[in-house]
């Protein structure tokens, strides 16, 4: 084959192949036109796509396809703003999520809408996958409107309504409380009996049960406090059968505690008198006892034999003491302090009144012995002694003239 120079002006460094018809030639033409005309249209495809990329929407990107399939040149890219990342809102314990609406309000159909990835929610959105189709559709006015979807409000589920609370299992509480406590009638405001008052008025029955319990607890402690013999002392025996009286006054055990009272004040007399503790010692003698007697029950028949048992007793030592010559001495243990004590409880006692008569004759008897014996000044001390008794004794009087008579010469 042999290889010509071309003479083209144009084409003069092509090669030329030898025995080329005219029908070969129109052919490669045609071949290379039609690779030229393909490298256009692909260059004018991929130029909009690529474009779209930065692009946020899709209106823009068809607007930028058109302009450049009539312009060839590129359009500005606009940058879009970074995306916030979305807060998912806190759902209450008792909500329901309810199925999204199926239906638009204008009745078109609403497509099911995927749950929102949390993740890609911050990270840049991906473009949208180029379309093979060269030509746009025109969107419908509804597809850039949001779409209306169906919320439901949290309900909340309704606190039960409190429970009413029994009035007489309220009251029936506090006055067991109350008695543990020993609160039975005081303090004021706040003691069983006073509960017991405010259940009787809703509930007698319950209220009975209340008394009963009180009236045992005073029971209780009135006999230990009868065993230690408190008996008309603050908080003794007969301060609690007092407060039985006023809570229940007919009740058999409340005449039951006068008598266990009354037995061991009589009890206790005996012993003082047999011992001789007639006045004393202070607040443990037999006239201390028949006082707590006459305190708890004055009428009462062994108070007043234990008094006339207490009376004779006292003259017996009184007479004893002016035999023992202890008429005036000493302090506290004498015979006119006998009489006197009797008189003091029996204003009108005769044998208490002969004791002291007979005390103002015995200083009689000594002084007259003292002046025939002589001594005069001893006599006076006698006659003083007497007249203290009895300052007007007639006796004592002419005594002492003349014994101080006779102490002037």
């Amino acid at each position: 084959m042999q290889i010509k120079m071309g003479s083209d002006p144009v084409f003069k460094d092509r090669i030329v192949v030898a025995n080329q018809t005219p029908a070969r030639k129109y052919m490669l033409l045609l071949t290379s036109s039609a690779i030229v005309i393909g490298i256009i249209s692909a260059i004018l495809y991929f130029v909009p796509i690529m474009s779209m990329w930065d692009t946020p929407d899709e209106t823009a990107s068809t607007n930028i396809t058109t302009d450049t399939k009539s312009s060839f040149t590129k359009p500005s890219q606009t940058v879009m703003p970074p995306l916030k990342p979305v807060e998912v809102a806190k759902q209450p314990a008792n909500f329901v999520e309810k199925p999204p609406a199926t239906e638009h309000a204008s009745g078109m159909p609403i497509a099911p809408t995927k749950p929102v990835d949390n993740k890609s929610a911050t990270t840049t959105t991906e473009p949208p996958k180029a379309s093979t189709e060269t030509t746009v559709a025109e969107s419908s006015p509804t597809d850039n409107k949001p779409v209306e979807t169906s919320t439901t409000t949290p309900v909340a589920t309704p606190t039960p309504p409190p429970v009413p609370s029994d009035p007489i299992a309220d009251l029936v509480n506090k006055a067991q409380k109350q008695i543990e406590r020993t609160r039975l009638t005081t303090p004021e405001g706040d003691n069983a009996f006073e509960t017991y008052q405010a259940l009787e008025k809703i509930s007698p029955t319950e209220a009975e049960k209340v008394r009963e319990q009180i009236i045992s607890r005073y029971l209780e402690q009135s006999k230990r406090a009868v065993e230690r013999g408190r008996i008309t002392v603050s908080g003794g025996a007969y301060e609690m059968y007092r407060k039985l009286g006023e809570i229940a006054p007919d009740h058999k055990e409340t005449q039951g505690l006068m008598d266990a009272m009354l037995n061991a004040l009589q009890k206790r007399a005996s012993v003082q008198m047999q011992k001789g503790d007639l006045l004393s010692p202070e607040a443990n003698n037999a006239y201390a006892t028949y006082q707590e007697i006459i305190t708890i029950y004055p009428s009462s028949e062994m108070a007043k034999v234990l008094l006339q048992d207490l009376l004779k007793a006292l003259v017996s030592k009184g007479d004893q003491q002016v035999i023992q010559r202890k008429y005036l001495t000493p302090e506290g243990d004498n015979a006119y302090a006998s009489y006197s004590k009797v008189l003091e409880i029996s204003p009108k006692n005769k044998k208490a009144e002969e004791g002291i008569k007979n005390i103002v004759k015995q200083y009689q008897i000594h002084a007259t012995t003292k002046q025939k014996q002589g001594d005069y000044k001893a006599s006076l001390s006698y006659i003083d002694a007497g007249l203290q008794l009895n300052p007007t004794d007639k006796t004592l009087l002419e005594l002492r003239k003349k014994a101080e008579a006779k102490l002037k010469r």
